[in-house]
C-alpha cells in the first residue's frame, strides 16, 4: 500500500448505532470511501448517517432473506452489487460496527508494506485495554487489495447462514495461512464479544447453538438455510 491508495471501507450496523457513532469520525478519516449496510426498520442508524451525506447507505431486508435471523453474508452481497466495491482501484477495509480503530489508522496502513496479496487483520482489545485472544482473521478487520486474484470471484461471502456468524471465516479461506497475516494495529472492541449473531436480542437462539456446538464440537447444519451449508 502506497500513501495515494485509497481505502474504500464495508461495514453492517444494525440495532448498533450507538457503537457505530463512536467509531464513526475515526472510521471516516481513515477511509476515502465508507459504505454502510443495514436494516429497513433500523431507524436509529439511518438517523446517524443522514448527518453523513458522503457516507454510501445501503438498506435491504436481505438479512432475513428465506427465513434466516440475521444473514450478514447475503446483506454484505447485495451492498457490494450495489456500489459495484470490485471496480475501484485500492483496497477495502471490512470491519465490524463495535470496533473503534485508532485514530492515527490511515498512516500506520501506509507506513507499513503491505502487498496486495495478502489477507490482513488487526488485534482488538476490550474497551478497558484488555487483550482479545483472536484465532483468526475474523470480519471485526479484514483488509485486503480489490485487484487481489483472491476476490476475483463474487459473491465474496457465503450467504447461506442463518446467522452474522461464519461468513467471514470462510471468506478468509480464499487466501491460504501463508498470504494471512495480523498486523501490529490494535482496535477497541465495544461491549461483550461472541453475541448477538443472530440479531440484537435474540439470545435464546445465541445460547442454543452455543450449547449445541459445545456438545458436538463442530458447527451444525442447522445453522444453515435449507441446501446452503458447505457442510454437506
Amino acid at each position: 500500500m502506497t500513501p495515494g491508495d485509497p481505502i474504500h471501507g464495508l461495514v453492517v450496523c444494525v440495532d448498533y448505532a450507538a457503537y457505530l457513532a463512536q467509531g464513526l469520525s475515526s472510521w471516516l478519516a481513515a477511509v476515502d470511501t465508507l459504505t454502510v449496510v443495514t436494516a429497513p426498520h433500523d431507524v436509529a442508524t439511518l438517523a446517524l448517517l443522514a448527518e453523513r451525506p458522503t457516507v454510501a447507505t445501503v438498506v435491504t431486508s436481505e438479512f432475513y432473506a428465506h427465513g434466516a435471523a440475521f444473514n450478514k453474508g447475503a446483506a454484505l452481497n447485495i451492498a457490494v452489487e450495489l456500489t459495484e466495491l470490485w471496480t475501484r482501484p485500492g483496497w477495502l477495509l471490512h470491519f465490524d460496527a463495535d470496533i473503534i480503530p485508532p485514530l492515527y489508522l490511515r498512516q500506520l496502513l501506509t507506513s507499513l508494506p503491505l502487498r496486495p496479496n495478502m489477507l490482513y487483520g488487526a488485534q482488538r482489545r476490550t474497551e478497558h485495554g484488555s487483550s482479545i485472544n483472536d484465532q483468526e482473521l475474523a470480519g471485526f478487520f479484514q483488509l485486503f487489495a480489490l485487484h487481489d486474484p483472491a476476490v476475483a470471484a463474487r459473491p465474496w461471502f457465503h450467504d447461506g447462514w442463518r446467522h452474522a456468524g461464519g461468513y467471514d471465516t470462510i471468506f478468509r479461506r480464499r487466501w491460504p495461512l501463508e498470504q494471512q497475516m495480523i498486523l501490529p494495529v490494535h482496535v477497541i472492541h465495544q461491549g461483550p464479544t461472541g453475541t448477538n449473531w443472530w440479531g440484537k436480542g435474540n439470545d435464546e437462539q445465541m445460547h442454543a447453538m452455543i450449547e449445541e456446538r459445545t456438545r458436538t464440537g463442530r458447527v451444525n447444519p442447522s445453522e444453515f438455510l435449507p441446501g446452503r451449508s458447505p457442510l454437506s
